[in-house]
């Protein structure tokens, strides 16, 4: 009689419990790097909009002729006669221009508008400041408007 080669029942539990524990700690470890990836993909949505919005509202400040405030509004004024409207609320910011609406989820804190730094909630404005914590930390946003001399000559004689 011829002996066949195989395994004993003792060695096939051994080689089971062994898998066991490797495929245990990959699928814990796989975990850990899908949360890891989630929390990386959120935060680079939030960094996204904020660039969006630091380019939309800094593109709207050089290219505005004039840029009013209106309570939590503030209008630009282009040269082409189109207006584009930011309304800002505690929990976003609100860009309408033309027939289209940008929603920036950027919580607003501390908003000043200025005009020769002088703050007021209407007129004419050349600076915007405020801070927020969109990234889980605060920051500070600033933005200018340097006015050509027929704009500030033309607000005096309104004055």
């Amino acid at each position: 009689m011829k002996k066949l080669k195989s395994f004993t029942l003792f060695e096939i539990v051994v080689v089971m419990a062994i898998s066991t524990f490797v495929v245990s700690i990959s699928l814990a470890v796989y975990e850990l790097v899908n949360i890891q990836f989630i929390n990386y993909k959120t935060m680079n949505e939030k960094i996204k909009e904020l660039y969006q919005f630091t380019y939309a509202i800094q593109n709207d400040f050089e290219e505005a002729y004039i840029i009013s405030s209106v309570g939590k509004d503030i209008n630009f004024e282009m040269k082409n006669n189109v207006v584009c409207i930011y309304t800002f609320t505690d929990d976003c910011i609100v860009r309408k221009i033309k027939n289209s609406t940008d929603t920036f989820k950027i919580n607003v804190i501390n908003i000043n508008k200025l005009y020769n730094g002088i703050s007021g909630d209407y007129g004419i404005i050349d600076e915007l400041n405020f801070e927020s914590n969109a990234l889980d930390n605060f920051q500070e946003f600033s933005f200018y408007k340097k006015y050509e001399s027929d704009v500030l000559m033309e607000q005096e004689k309104i004055e």
